[in-house]
């Protein structure tokens, strides 16, 4: 791995101290060259608006409790996810 891209790296990590966390993981994931376009931006990064976004339901086998979101901070879709 070349200096220039341990450099990039190293400045990519140091950007989660500020900033959108989403946003952060995606530039880090392009620098270690995957990139995707296939990503979810969430109105706000809490638990209610991923289960509304996504239809989750206790029917569609999501189980909170088991998931601890209860302790979640925020919640970023940076892939396609499927089923």
């Amino acid at each position: 791995m070349s200096t220039a891209t341990k450099t990039k790296l190293a400045d990519a990590i140091r950007q989660f101290a500020a900033g959108d966390p989403g946003a952060n993981y995606i530039h880090l994931f392009k620098i270690l060259g995957y990139n995707t376009t296939r990503s979810l931006y969430l109105s706000k990064s809490d638990y209610a608006t991923f289960r509304d976004e996504l239809s989750i339901t206790a029917a569609s086998g999501f189980n909170e409790k088991n998931a601890l979101v209860s302790e979640w901070e925020s919640v970023h879709l940076l892939f396609q996810l499927t089923a």
